[in-house]
């Protein structure tokens, strides 16, 4: 039914009268009403400012981070007072030795260890990753019995708990990516079970002072170049490899001595006050050290361990594995 209404003016029809208007919404009725409009607000001027930065403040935060950082690493008093509670915390860490010897041979162990080295490669995590994850693997064979094919499993759990602990959370790899560089040789709860068991044998305690570590505060005592530092780097991970080095020599001890066999296999004259000095080792001990990493540098060579080997071998070390050395070296 239409509804009409007469209105008068120039509206109307022909007939007087027109179709009714549709119905208009009460609000907008009122908004459009001139007691219900509100000023229109006036447009300021502000000049800009000068020398305004531009940089985002995570990037400020980030750099200001990173320069606190670097100063506590060159700072010698800070450096010598995180020497002695790195050593406190070696002391307290007893002698590893493998309960399941039996299963798993030292030859095993040191494949074993150069596959790591494989994956923190793959993932490109940090060497103190490597280490921490090494030493994850040994406490877990120290305290628990374990088998070959635990293997991957072993090695990939001690992989995620060292990145949880020294990586960034955005460089952590995913369990599935584990799964999948292990070649689907476990599920992800057996991961996450792993992860259960080998915290427990460590007893939750994630700090420990790798050789790493200590090779880092020896390098920044003694300003020591690039170079040294690499080669010096490259013989604590072969000492990783070698059940008869790690397993009965203090990380501080390995970290000292490989300073001195990376000037010797440079031809630089080590400066044997200065490192007993900041080690606390007598030169006896860091000579026969030395020594023994010297020999492993020898035999790295003819064993079936290259990745260590490949790693060295890029310019981000500065090709360290490629050059040539004295076959002899008398220290």
């Amino acid at each position: 039914m239409s509804w009409w209404f007469k209105v008068n003016g120039s509206e109307a029809e022909s007939n007087g009268v027109l179709p009714r208007r549709p119905f208009v919404d009460l609000q907008n009725r009122c908004q459009e009403a001139p007691c219900c409009r509100q000023p229109k607000q006036q447009s300021v001027y502000l000049p800009e400012k000068e020398n305004v930065c531009s940089i985002p403040q995570n990037e400020i935060n980030r750099r200001n981070k990173r320069e606190s950082i670097e100063n506590f690493f060159t700072d010698p008093i800070l450096l010598k007072e995180i020497y002695c509670t790195m050593k406190v915390a070696e002391s307290k860490s007893c002698p590893l030795f493998r309960r399941s010897a039996d299963k798993i041979s030292t030859d095993m162990r040191s494949c074993f260890i150069d596959w790591l080295i494989y994956k923190a490669e793959s993932f490109a995590l940090d060497t103190a990753t490597l280490h921490l994850a090494v030493h994850y693997a040994d406490k877990y064979f120290y305290k628990e019995e374990a088998g070959v094919e635990d293997l991957p499993l072993i090695g990939s759990c001690a992989i995620l708990l060292a990145c949880k602990h020294e990586e960034a959370r955005d460089r952590l790899p995913k369990v599935n990516d584990l799964i999948r560089h292990a070649s689907n040789a476990f599920s992800r709860r057996e991961v996450f079970q792993m992860e259960q068991k080998m915290l427990k044998a460590l007893d939750f305690k994630m700090s420990y002072p790798t050789g790493y570590l200590f090779l880092q505060v020896f390098c920044s005592l003694l300003n020591i170049k690039d170079e040294e530092a690499f080669l010096a780097q490259y013989l604590c991970e072969i000492a990783l490899i070698f059940e008869d080095v790690c397993f009965y020599t203090e990380p501080s001890k390995i970290a000292a001595a490989s300073l001195i066999s990376a000037r010797y296999l440079l031809g630089i004259q080590p400066w044997f006050d200065d490192i007993v000095d900041i080690s606390g080792y007598n030169i006896i001990e860091l000579i026969v050290t030395s020594r023994l990493l010297c020999a492993k540098f020898d035999k790295i060579m003819v064993t079936e361990f290259k990745r260590v080997i490949a790693k060295y071998s890029s310019s981000k070390y500065k090709n360290i594995s490629e050059k040539s050395y004295p076959n002899t070296i008398h220290i």
